[in-house]
């Protein structure tokens, strides 16, 4: 069974022992704990809040396990969206994208949800509402190189997708909108 780690690891370092024999994959949100040598100087996000199960999954339960990192694409225009020059080239959700999202089942409830309170996430809105910030493609990111390895590369200790922006959004939309006919 392949593992998505999305937050911190104390959920991983409690279960992980059990399953060990039968993990395949493990695909991780973020860079490696001391950040990625190879690029800008960074702590791994996830382990800001739980140093202890940080140091014990990379220490003693990540080693011997297929594990990878996954991250976004980052530009100039991350905390600037909006700006001239910017639009479309950020790795975030916009209204646009939640739109097509079908009405139904998971994806008509995350639609829904989404739409309800978008001045806090849609790269349209977020900047002029005032709440600082960014949003980005993190975690959707990590699921889709779970689902889908080819459209993620090798950049310095971590994945980064291939895809455009916009190839992005329609692939997310996509492989969500697959959620409906699930059984």
């Amino acid at each position: 069974m392949d593992v998505l780690i999305l937050g911190p690891f104390s959920s991983f370092a409690g279960y992980s022992p059990a399953i060990r024999p039968k993990i395949g994959r493990v695909v991780i949100t973020g860079r490696p704990p001391a950040g990625d040598a190879e690029l800008e100087a960074g702590e791994s996000f996830n382990c800001v809040y739980d140093r202890a199960s940080c140091e014990q999954v990379f220490d003693r339960q990540l080693p011997g396990l297929d594990h990878v990192f996954v991250d976004v694409p980052r530009t100039d225009c991350d905390t600037t969206p909006n700006k001239p020059g910017c639009q479309g080239r950020v790795y975030g959700p916009t209204l646009a994208m939640v739109r097509q999202l079908a009405p139904t089942g998971l994806p008509g409830s995350l639609r829904q949800i989404l739409l309800d309170d978008s001045a806090t996430w849609a790269l349209d809105t977020w900047e002029r509402s005032g709440y600082g910030g960014r949003t980005m493609f993190w975690d959707q990111s990590t699921a889709l190189a779970l689902l889908d390895p080819a459209l993620f590369r090798p950049v310095g200790a971590h994945l980064e997708t291939v895809l455009s922006p916009q190839e992005f959004q329609r692939a997310w939309v996509e492989y969500t909108n697959l959620s409906v006919s699930y059984r």
